[in-house]
């Protein structure tokens, strides 16, 4: 992208999600965007868009802001793609044309709560998005811890596990190499392209064959663990063990507030009587 064009799609990148901050929608960098901002901390130079992922419930507080309050920044122009479930916003002044846009795309949880995605994938119509399941999905707890980082000098939201992220979008080489293709969201040659990540789970030895059932055509690998006796289970052991998620049929307040509190906090507990 050109300066003028970066520039101007910047400042409306900020000003865009400092509104979002002040009416509480939970915002992160997506794509390319978090790419460049997690490997550099600035703009991928061949990049010609700014990503956003915001929360499908979230969507009316979005679509408030981008209609009603968009004058605030100069002009732009903005569209809701139905079909494809997210926003094109590109900012232009009465003599220029800015050719960086900003999209922002809604999440939605999948497979029992377990990954989320871009509904534009999820639920597209386009003959090919459609017939690929969960193209560009991540594992949904990546999304429901966030910490800030700078990019081009100012900070935004990211993923709390931001490099496993764009890991996952763009393969485990993505933070070491300088030169990269076009890093394009709908590149077909990429593996996220092609269907949803594997994910783990791990449950306790009391559950029903049934459940159990459920929860292996839900997750890639099952792990079953005795039930915790005076012990407390932390996000580390469950990293350390490949654990993305415990699931259980049930479990009342207070055993998960003493036990699994941490994964709890982070969104890593499935309870499948909700």
């Amino acid at each position: 992208m050109d300066d003028r064009a970066k520039a101007m799609g910047f400042d409306f990148l900020y000003y865009l999600t400092s509104k979002f901050e002040e009416n509480s929608i939970k915002y992160w960098l997506d794509f390319g965007t978090l790419l460049g901002c997690v490997r550099d901390e600035k703009c991928i130079e061949d990049d010609l868009d700014f990503d956003i992922g915001v929360w499908y419930e979230d969507r009316w507080k979005v679509k408030d802001i981008v209609m009603n309050h968009y004058m605030n920044f100069k002009w732009m122009h903005c569209e809701w793609r139905d079909s494809y479930c997210m926003w094109n916003l590109q900012p232009y002044t009465k003599d220029y044309l800015c050719q960086t846009m900003i999209d922002i795309y809604y999440y939605k949880k999948y497979k029992n709560g377990a990954i989320a995605c871009p509904s534009v994938y999820a639920e597209s119509e386009d003959e090919y998005w459609s017939n690929i399941e969960f193209a560009f999905s991540n594992k949904s707890y990546y999304l429901n811890n966030f910490t800030y980082a700078t990019f081009e000098g100012k900070k935004f939201k990211v993923p709390k596990y931001k490099k496993d992220y764009v890991k996952r979008l763009y393969g485990d080489d993505c933070l070491e190499d300088i030169i990269l293709r076009k890093e394009g969201f709908n590149d077909r040659t990429l593996d996220s392209s092609k269907g949803p990540p594997k994910v783990t789970a791990a449950m306790g030895d009391s559950c029903s064959d049934q459940t159990l059932k459920r929860v292996r055509e839900t997750f890639d690998e099952v792990k079953v663990i005795d039930k915790p006796i005076n012990s407390v289970i932390k996000t580390d052991f469950m990293d350390k063990n490949n654990i993305d998620f415990l699931v259980y049929e049930k479990a009342k307040d207070t055993f998960l507030n003493k036990w699994l509190s941490e994964p709890l906090s982070e969104g890593r507990v499935i309870l499948l009587d909700k």
